[in-house]
């Protein structure tokens, strides 16, 4: 998790008293592109959250005796504003709300749907939603803080599974809520 503090009126950065100031937490992101982002972001007053996570899909009706059926990759970036009810604080609860992109990539169908129906093509639609969220953080020193954050994103896509030349499509509803714990930096 990398935070940085937006500007201060005088211009300074890294200021402690700025900690109640917006921050930018990109996961698995603190190098390069990512730490250029988080800059960016937090002199913008914004939340940009990373990370991508492998997934697995399983049928329903006359598919859910296959198990599962898909593996899929996620990517869903989520944008939220937060506002800190107690900006200087040692705790600083807080909630937010934005928007979630959601990226479906490297879907594969497994050997179970496969053998059950034929060699069959999956794809998921990509997807956009809204996001909300309630947290807290914590100042463990004046640099180092713990974050207890819940997020719910809504996530909407398609399920497209092609076997030959029969095409069945599917409303998939995500939905999901996401529990985090972090440990956070001031610059």
């Amino acid at each position: 998790m990398t935070e940085f503090a937006s500007r201060s009126d005088d211009g300074a950065t890294g200021d402690p008293a700025a900690r109640g100031r917006p921050r930018v937490l990109i996961t698995g992101a603190c190098r390069g592109i990512g730490h250029a982002c988080a800059k960016a972001f937090a002199a913008e007053g914004a939340e940009l959250i990373l990370a991508t996570t492998k997934h697995h899909v399983s049928g329903e009706g006359a598919l859910a005796g296959v198990g599962r059926l898909a593996g899929t990759w996620v990517l869903p970036p989520t944008l939220t504003a937060q506002y800190h009810f107690l900006p200087d604080g040692a705790v600083r609860p807080y909630v937010g709300a934005g928007i979630n992109y959601t990226i479906f990539y490297n879907t594969k169908a497994t050997g179970a749907l496969n053998s059950a129906i034929g060699k069959t093509k999956v794809g998921l639609s990509d997807s956009v939603g809204w996001a909300g969220q309630a947290g807290i953080d914590i100042d463990v020193t004046k640099k180092i803080f713990v974050n207890l954050d819940a997020k719910y994103i809504r996530i909407r896509t398609h399920a497209t599974l092609t076997t030959g030349t029969l095409v069945n499509r599917e409303r998939v509803h995500l939905d999901p809520l996401v529990l985090g714990v972090g440990i956070g930096t001031r610059f």
